[in-house]
């Protein structure tokens, strides 16, 4: 048994805990999951309340000023693995609201930095391919190799 209130019927209570150092693009990163800051702060949530709004609350609860709109909520799933983004926004660019984020009472969300891509947003990965320094060690000085061909050309 465990001391304090009971929530109010029809209340989720959830643990959000902050995290810091961690991957700002939408998908999570195992390489850089970032760091948890301090010890999980439960709070209650209303299920008719936004996810932007609960954001703010839990920013405030953790001492985050100013800290919302560069904050984010991640899910975790039963072993406390980071797992999707919770959307502030939903398909019809009206904000999400909580009951349709399959979020249930005793999870913990994580308060990362970094913001939910917005709809129109994507993530573009770009290459460059450099034929003069196709078989050059990246580790060397790029500019070895060029001074050869332009003293070519002016001969």
């Amino acid at each position: 048994l465990e001391r304090g209130r009971t929530a109010a019927p029809g209340t989720v209570v959830v643990r959000v805990v902050p995290v810091t150092g961690n991957d700002t693009t939408r998908k999570f990163n195992p390489r850089r999951p970032g760091e948890r800051t301090a010890e999980p702060v439960e709070l209650p949530m209303d299920p008719t309340e936004t996810v932007a709004a609960f954001k703010a609350r839990a920013c405030e609860a953790l001492g985050l000023e100013g800290g919302d709109t560069e904050r984010r909520l991640r899910a975790t799933n039963g072993f406390e693995e980071p797992q999707e983004l919770l959307d502030e926004v939903n398909y019809k660019n009206e904000p999400a609201i909580i009951k349709f984020c399959n979020v249930r009472s005793g999870d913990l969300l994580l308060l990362e930095e970094g913001r939910v891509p917005r709809r129109g947003d994507m993530d573009v990965l770009v290459y460059l391919w450099c034929p003069e320094r196709a078989g050059q060690d990246p580790m060397e000085d790029p500019t070895a190799g060029l001074e050869e061909k332009k003293g070519d050309e002016d001969a």
